[in-house]
């Protein structure tokens, strides 16, 4: 099952990769943009 999986290893964490990346900027971007209202709330 593991040798059947492999050649399509490359792909999938490539994509992964790619969602990872694009959640992580989504995140940093909120932060960024929520985080000095959170401060001034606070």
């Amino acid at each position: 099952m593991i040798t059947n999986l492999y050649p399509l290893m490359p792909f999938y964490s490539h994509r992964v990769f790619l969602r990872l990346s694009m959640f992580s900027l989504v995140c940093i971007t909120i932060l960024m943009h929520t985080s000095p209202v959170y401060l001034l709330i606070v």
